[in-house]
């Protein structure tokens, strides 16, 4: 199999992301792509993630759903839309 070469994530998307579903920076840029339901716009932060040490669900605007459709994703980096 031929190598995947990787694409320049938008740097805006991050930004447009975070103050679209207002998350704290720390959960945007841990968040899993496991955790992302496009189907149905809402985002789940497991409760270990969560500063009040339970689980929240997030609401997804289109502007965010949209923002995270157009995210490329990678074979092996199926851990976060948000690579540092």
């Amino acid at each position: 199999m031929g190598s995947v070469t990787p694409q320049p994530y938008p740097p805006t998307s991050c930004c447009t992301y975070v103050l679209e579903t207002g998350m704290r920076h720390e959960e945007a840029l841990g968040l899993q792509w496991t955790s992302v339901n496009l189907e149905r716009s809402v985002i789940t932060i497991e409760w270990y993630r969560e500063k009040a040490s339970w689980e929240r669900v997030v609401p997804l605007s289109d502007v965010a759903c949209a923002t995270l459709e157009a995210l490329p994703r990678y074979p092996q980096s199926d851990i976060s839309p948000f690579p540092l």
